[in-house]
């Protein structure tokens, strides 16, 4: 009985819906809404293609010229640097006064 109820309830529904939506004009904006997507799918689609082809040159070119300026600055610095000596460094008078002055300061706070 419930559900025979319901079924009442959902047709009366579904019969007020009808009156009050044209269904003639909701087919027909319906179907121009399909058309536009189509339209609009192949358009970003492409646009997409357009901009793949696009990406794949340019990310190949800059890679290049990437390659280009890293030769460069490394045949530059390479170059520039000469030749490494064998020397062994020494510590300057400044750092030995340094290094002093810090072991005393370290004395007196023990």
């Amino acid at each position: 009985m419930r559900v025979a109820q319901v079924m009442g309830t959902s047709a009366q529904l579904m019969s007020q819906m009808n009156s009050m939506m044209k269904v003639p004009h909701m087919r027909d904006v319906c179907m121009q809404m399909s058309k536009e997507m189509v339209r609009a799918g192949l358009i970003e689609e492409a646009v997409s293609d357009a901009m793949d082809l696009d990406d794949e040159t340019v990310e190949e070119e800059a890679e290049e010229e990437v390659n280009k300026l890293v030769d460069e600055i490394m045949t530059g610095a390479i170059s520039e640097a000469g030749e490494v000596g064998t020397k062994k460094l020494t510590k300057t008078i400044d750092e030995e006064e340094e290094e002093s002055e810090l072991a005393t300061r370290l004395a007196n706070l023990g």
